[in-house]
């Protein structure tokens, strides 16, 4: 099981993140939720289905929604209930993306 960031953690981590963090999303106690905004649906879909693979090899699933051009990427590390660094480590992969 991760272990749940302290904010001394979070306030480290959100800063390192990439585009994809949570200093540019909402910050909660135990979740990191991030929108993307794309130009069509078929471009948001697109970008979820690169969020697979970073997300296989990660053994870390984020949590979806996905609207006509936005796609809002949750993160949170369930079994520890709230955010952990594998919540930051997929974020600084996803943010790689195109």
């Amino acid at each position: 099981m991760a272990d749940l960031l302290n904010d001394t953690d979070l306030t480290i981590l959100k800063f390192k993140s990439g585009r994809l963090n949570c200093q540019a999303g909402r910050l909660k106690a135990n979740n990191c939720g991030v929108p993307v905004y794309l130009k069509i649906l078929s471009l948001a879909i697109a970008f979820v289905n690169k969020l697979v693979a970073p997300s296989e090899a990660a053994g870390h699933h984020p949590d979806l929604e996905i609207s006509y051009n936005k796609v809002t990427v949750n993160l949170t590390t369930h079994d520890a209930g709230g955010l952990s660094e594998k919540d930051f480590g997929l974020a600084q992969e996803i943010s790689t993306l195109d």
